[in-house]
């Protein structure tokens, strides 16, 4: 698992997202204390805490809405690999792009822009997740207790998504597509992402930034 940056989620120092996770399963702060599971985890998505990501006043804040995504990867290759399920879900893919594109077009982006820009994220979701499988086949990485996809995981993964939209809409009407794309890949070849995750993760961009479609 890559070293997290305390984005998306209540970060105290020494404390990553799996550990993070494992305290919100249990019922716990931080500090120990008992709470309601998830009230912190809400509480970050409600303040919009992926939005602290320090931007390059030149590129804002895409490029590292891109990396945070895929780093929730670990814990979806993770609970699928432990209850059996594929990598590939058509049902939850299709419901995301209809959520992003609808939402999107709220935003004034052609319906086109969103769903190739996140088709591409999500094709670099699924080879870093073939990755994980590769490189754990016996199941020796799994935590307990396992994150929960649908209370935890789904929630942040759609509260990037809402936030992304937002910067490619600003990155459309005020940036530089050729450098925001340079920008990404040293951040993703920064992160060690393979070549395949990171060129599905740029092709997404790249049409995202272009695309014409209405």
């Amino acid at each position: 698992m890559r070293v997290d940056k305390g984005w998306g989620w209540p970060y105290n120092e020494g404390m990553n997202r799996r550990d993070y996770l494992a305290k919100e399963a249990k019922g716990y702060d931080h500090d120990g204390s008992a709470k309601c599971v998830g009230r912190c985890l809400l509480l970050a998505l409600a303040l919009g805490l992926v939005s602290c990501i320090g931007p390059d006043k030149h590129v804002g804040i895409l490029p590292g809405l891109i990396v945070e995504r895929l780093q929730w990867m670990d814990e979806v290759a993770m609970v699928k690999q432990a209850k059996g399920l594929p990598i590939e879900d058509e049902i939850r893919e299709a419901a995301v792009l209809d959520a992003m594109e609808g939402l999107g077009r709220e935003a004034g982006l052609p319906g086109g822009v969103v769903r190739e820009f996140f088709v591409g994220q999500m094709e670099a979701a699924k080879a870093l997740q073939r990755e994980w499988f590769r490189s754990n086949p016996k199941g020796e990485k799994l935590v307990e207790p396992l994150p929960d996809l649908n209370s935890s995981v789904r929630p942040a993964l759609d509260q990037i998504g809402r936030q992304m939209i937002e910067a490619v809409v600003d990155a459309r009407e005020n940036g530089e597509p050729a450098e925001l794309i340079r920008a990404t890949r040293r951040r993703m070849n920064q992160e060690s992402y393979s070549r395949s995750v990171t060129g599905s993760a740029i092709k997404g961009l790249r049409a995202g930034l272009h695309s014409s479609d209405q």
